[in-house]
């Protein structure tokens, strides 16, 4: 990957699965992204998520959704995030599993338009607080960014 249309194809191969795309960056050694198993620092991370509603009704068909099991919705977005990261040659980074917790709100600072409020809440400029973050997209490379 190389160019801005390949991010194209993966936010819509994530909506297609249910995430909404939550914007990109550049990686600095100031993120915080960890590096992969074989040293490689990330050069472009993509942040998946949630935004109003939209979302909800592909985890609500999915299994995880009515299976009993504990933590259903997290347990979706690892397997829909994991195919997605495998699809496209990226790996995987998650908000829940920690600690270490991973500083997903900084990055999401970085990636799109949102800004936190008196409580430290991030605020979409669209959907106000109704918005979540369920994963993340790394690659090595600093692939190209949409303006």
């Amino acid at each position: 990957m190389t160019a801005a249309t390949d991010l194209e194809r993966v936010a819509a191969d994530a909506r297609d699965a249910g995430l909404a795309w939550r914007g990109a960056f550049h990686a600095t050694a100031d993120d915080a992204v960890p590096l992969a198993a074989d040293g490689t620092a990330a050069g472009t991370v993509a942040l998946l998520g949630f935004v109003g509603g939209g979302q909800w009704p592909h985890f609500a068909a999915a299994p995880e959704y009515a299976d009993g099991a504990p933590d259903p919705l997290d347990r979706w977005s690892r397997r829909v995030i994991d195919a997605l990261a495998a699809r496209h040659g990226a790996r995987a980074l998650y908000p829940m599993g920690g600690p270490p917790w991973l500083p997903f709100q900084r990055w999401a600072r970085r990636a799109e338009s949102v800004h936190p409020s008196p409580l430290g809440v991030l605020i979409h400029p669209t959907y106000g607080p109704w918005h979540a973050y369920r994963g993340a997209l790394a690659w090595p490379a600093r692939l190209a960014l949409a303006p």
